[in-house]
């Protein structure tokens, strides 16, 4: 769910963009296993060690989905075509309810039409690269398993977007151990170049 605020100001070189998924009546928190991912109340310049992370993407063509992609649980930057616009940890912004939410305010190269979308992380950025593989989470999609996203119907006004409950699927054990086999293929392809007849 997204909504449009409307302010005063105009932009040349992108649009201002406040990007976020706590509305004046309440957060609508990232949640994993049922619970909001942590977050420390954290202003300034974001500190992504303070709260799991939370990405702004700009999709090229299709929103790069990281469900299923071996690649996305290996790198925070992964992608097909996207263009990362900015990342925060949870709890950036905000005064209260730091788990799970988050409020940030930029200006983007995107124009009227462009889609933008949220990609969120179960843990903090230093804590998902060194955590086992298991143990890492990545969505753009919401408890109902539809992906978040809004496209700019105009670029010339200050916007307001909710990328709200955003949900971490948890691996059932048969799962991860395909997903796992797959990994160790890919990794000895990645590593040996490629396989050979």
């Amino acid at each position: 769910m997204f909504g449009a605020v409307i302010g005063l100001s105009a932009v040349c070189d992108g649009a201002t963009i406040t990007w976020c998924n706590i509305h004046p009546e309440g957060p609508a928190p990232i949640t994993y296993d049922g619970k909001p991912v942590p977050g420390k109340v954290t202003f300034g310049e974001p500190n992504l060690s303070n709260g799991a992370l939370v990405q702004l993407w700009k999709a090229v063509s299709y929103i790069d989905d990281p469900r299923m992609q071996m690649p996305a649980y290996f790198w925070t930057d992964w992608k097909v075509d996207d263009v990362l616009l900015d990342q925060v940890n949870c709890g950036y912004g905000v005064f209260v309810h730091p788990e799970g939410t988050w409020s940030q305010t930029g200006t983007y190269p995107v124009v009227k039409g462009d889609t933008i979308y949220v990609r969120a992380y179960n843990l903090p950025m230093p804590e998902w690269n060194s955590a086992p593989l298991w143990a890492r989470e990545v969505t753009v999609r919401n408890h109902q398993g539809a992906i978040v996203s809004a496209t700019l119907t105009r670029d010339d006004i200050p916007l307001t977007f909710y990328f709200d409950n955003l949900q971490m699927d948890v691996p059932e054990p048969g799962s991860f151990l395909l997903i796992s086999s797959g990994l160790g293929v890919w990794a000895l392809r990645r590593k040996s170049g490629g396989v050979r007849c």
